[in-house]
C-alpha cells in the first residue's frame, strides 16, 4: 500500500491546488514547484486608480520589486507601467517547498483621461506600493464673449 493510499485528502489537495485559479475565480497562474528554481510566469500586480480634486493617483502593489526594475511611460494615450519582480533563493542553504507568490515579468496599462498634463507625472515607490500622480490640467475660464443684438 502507497502512503497517498494512506493519506487520500493530502492527494485530493495537490489536485485541488493545480485547478485553484478556476475555482478561486483568480485565472492568473500559480506555481507550485519551480523547475529548478527558474520561475518566468507572468503576473499582474493589483491596482487601484484615485481621483482627487487636482490629481489621479494609480497605486499598483510591488512587493519586492525595485524601483530600478520598474519602467513607466505613457504612449497614445496609454499610461504603461511594467517591470520584474525576481525570484531570488540561495540554492545551496534553502530548500523551496512551495511558491505561491507570483514572480516575473509585469505590464500594466491604463487609459488616461483627457484633462492631464502627462508632462507633470512622477512617480514614487514607499513599502512595496507604487504611486503614480497624474496631475490634472487647470481648465481656463473661457472668457465672456458678447453679442451684439441687430
Amino acid at each position: 500500500m502507497l502512503a497517498r493510499d494512506l493519506f487520500p485528502v493530502k492527494a485530493f489537495e495537490g489536485y485541488l491546488d493545480r485547478f485553484e485559479p478556476f475555482f478561486s475565480g483568480d485565472f492568473m497562474p500559480r506555481i507550485a514547484w519551480p523547475r529548478k528554481l527558474d520561475i518566468t510566469a507572468e503576473w499582474r500586480p493589483n491596482a487601484d486608480i484615485i481621483e482627487r480634486k487636482d490629481e489621479y493617483l494609480v497605486k499598483a502593489e510591488l512587493p519586492e520589486v525595485k524601483k530600478e526594475d520598474v519602467k513607466i511611460d505613457v504612449v497614445e494615450g496609454l499610461l504603461k507601467i511594467r517591470g520584474e519582480r525576481k525570484f531570488t533563493v540561495d540554492e545551496k542553504k534553502d530548500t523551496v517547498h512551495r511558491v505561491e507568490t507570483f514572480y516575473g515579468k509585469f505590464v500594466r496599462s491604463f487609459a488616461l483621461p483627457e484633462n492631464v498634463d502627462v508632462t507633470k507625472i512622477r512617480a514614487e515607490c514607499a513599502d512595496g506600493v507604487l504611486t503614480v500622480h497624474i496631475p490634472k490640467v487647470v481648465a481656463a475660464m473661457p472668457k465672456p464673449i458678447e453679442i451684439a443684438v441687430q
